[in-house]
C-alpha cells in the first residue's frame, strides 16, 4: 500500500514543484 500510494504521490509533488517555481517566477516578474 505504502508504495502504490508513493507512486503517484510522486508524480504529483514533481507538478507541485514545476507549479510552485513558475508561481515563483510570476511572483518575482511582478516585483520587477
Amino acid at each position: 500500500m505504502k508504495f502504490g500510494m508513493r507512486t503517484p504521490s510522486l508524480k504529483k509533488s514533481l507538478k507541485a514543484r514545476t507549479t510552485g517555481k513558475a508561481k515563483r517566477s510570476v511572483k518575482k516578474a511582478l516585483i520587477q
